[in-house]
């Protein structure tokens, strides 16, 4: 009975990080709601319990991003919605790519391991929503990206390096700011949103899977199918919500997240080191 409710639990995960990370909302907060109240006990030790935890929200990340990149290929084709957004559109993708990845090394985990508990990441949850109103305001003449525009989008994308953001959020942030047009800025940063989960997914999978025993990895790999399937229907939704709605009430949803997570927080509701 106790693992039935673990694999439960998997796919609640599972279903809930999709729905985060292929929406404009911030990601980790909900993470934080989940771990503090649906707590996984995979183990008799607490360590253990979050190193699952911290694998699966890597396993979690590998099958949104795949979920994406189908939904991209389903909806658009990779290879032509690539070219129609960029000229170069591989130049595009490696000069946003190593801003973020340099930035990742020297700044990422630092910053993470210092502002991984409920009060941060909700502040900075609430700095995002702000962000992204602001963001769903810009009227972009864009509609192809260059790799001046990359590096620009790239900067503000890097916000996704603080705990408390959402890729996805980061990303479109990032290009509605740096100038493209809303179709040309969903296009790229639901491709630059694939790309980025699916590498940090692999890297920090494989960088902790061989300590899990077989019971753990068959909630990982229940919990990955139930993200991947459920991205494929909810980032095809958002991309038919963008097209004819606004953005503002994504960000007004974020900021409501996190000054609610913060007041949690506050009141002692969370525990104060709790988060993926």
């Amino acid at each position: 009975m106790g693992w039935f409710i673990e694999f439960l639990k998997s796919w609640v995960y599972g279903i809930v990080s999709a729905i985060v990370e292929c929406l404009a909302v911030g990601t980790d907060v909900h993470k934080v709601l989940l771990a503090g109240f649906l707590p996984f006990s995979v183990s008799e030790t607490a360590a253990d319990n979050h190193l699952f935890l911290e694998i699966l929200s890597a396993a979690l990340r590998l099958g949104c991003g795949c979920g994406i990149l189908l939904t991209l290929q389903m909806k658009y084709g990779i290879r032509n919605a690539v070219k129609e957004e960029s000229r170069y559109p591989g130049i595009a993708l490696l000069c946003e790519a190593s801003l973020l990845g340099a930035l990742y090394l020297l700044f990422g985990r630092k910053l993470r391991t210092r502002l991984l508990a409920p009060f941060y990441v909700s502040l900075i949850t609430i700095l995002s929503g702000f962000v992204l109103l602001y963001a769903s305001g810009r009227r972009g003449r864009q509609t192809s990206v260059s790799w001046q525009t990359a590096l620009k989008a790239g900067v503000l994308q890097a916000l996704y390096l603080l705990p408390g953001t959402g890729c996805l959020l980061c990303a479109l942030s990032g290009c509605l700011i740096a100038g493209l047009k809303r179709t040309a800025a969903l296009r790229f940063s639901f491709l630059c949103t694939a790309c980025i989960l699916i590498c940090s997914g692999l890297f920090g999978l494989f960088s902790g899977i061989a300590s899990l025993s077989t019971g753990m990895l068959v909630l990982l790999c229940t919990g990955t199918a139930a993200a991947f399937a459920v991205s494929v229907l909810v980032s095809a939704a958002f991309l038919r919500y963008c097209k004819y709605s606004s953005l503002r009430l994504c960000a007004l949803y974020t900021a409501a997240v996190g000054i609610l997570t913060l007041a949690a927080a506050l009141l002692r509701i969370l525990p104060p080191g709790v988060i993926l």
